[in-house]
C-alpha cells in the first residue's frame, strides 16, 4: 500500500514574488488581491503584526545574512 505524504504550507521565497504576480486583467498583484480578500472576510486578521512586536526589527535583516 502506497501512502503519499502531502506538505502544506510555502517557502519563504515565494513572498517576494507574491507582488510580482499580476491578475489576469495585470491591474492588480497577487499580494494585493490577498490582502483586500483578508480584509473584506476577517479584518482583525490584519492586525496580526501587533501580536508579533520584533516583526518591524526582522524586516530590516537581509535572508543573506542569515
Amino acid at each position: 500500500m502506497c501512502v503519499e505524504k502531502f506538505n502544506t504550507g510555502f517557502s519563504l521565497s515565494s513572498l517576494s514574488k507574491l507582488h510580482e504576480t499580476k491578475t489576469k486583467q495585470k491591474n492588480k498583484s497577487l499580494l494585493q488581491y490577498l490582502v483586500e480578500t483578508v480584509a473584506r472576510q476577517d479584518p482583525s486578521l490584519l492586525e496580526f503584526s501587533k501580536e508579533v512586536p520584533s516583526l518591524d526589527y526582522v524586516s530590516r535583516i537581509s535572508l543573506s545574512a542569515v
